[in-house]
């Protein structure tokens, strides 16, 4: 096999990329299948640069960021393999049952280990939430199979 490399991406579909890192790693393990590692993903609108105010919106935006970051690399939803949840000033009485629901509608029944980590802050003060990702993410048919268990004879 030829020696690995990293891909490192900024889609533009992400808004503008930050000067010290990138919003995508990409490591090819077989010829049909790559680790990706998706940086925590903020509640900056791609095109508008508006940060919504909420918990329920910046979680709605950074979910569908996370999204566009899989579709980016051929991926899905159900290829993540491990998230990370950042939620600012967490409080579970107050914010577990919108977090769930906004999460499990993400997730769409696929269950990735996952960890929500209640922080002080972020970057910065208007952030909310942050999300980060990796995920397996096959190149083939052939390799989805084989991902899936089904693999044929």
């Amino acid at each position: 096999m030829p020696p690995q490399t990293i891909s490192l991406l900024d889609p533009p579909s992400l808004g503008p990329p930050h000067p010290a890192y990138s919003n995508i790693t990409t490591i090819p393990l077989t010829p049909s299948s790559k680790l990706i590692t998706i940086a925590g993903q903020i509640a900056t609108h791609p095109t508008t640069g508006v940060i919504p105010s909420t918990l329920s919106e910046q979680l709605d935006l950074v979910l569908a960021k996370v999204k566009v970051a899989l579709e980016a690399v051929g991926g899905e939803v159900k290829d993540l393999t491990r998230v990370v949840y950042y939620i600012v000033g967490y409080e579970q009485e107050s914010m577990y049952a919108v977090m769930m629901e906004k999460i499990l509608a993400f997730l769409d029944g696929h269950r990735p280990a996952s960890v929500l980590l209640g922080v002080q802050g972020l970057s910065r003060r208007e952030f909310l939430c942050e999300v980060e990702g990796t995920a397996f993410v096959t190149t083939s048919e052939v390799g989805r199979e084989e991902r899936e268990g089904g693999g044929g004879s």
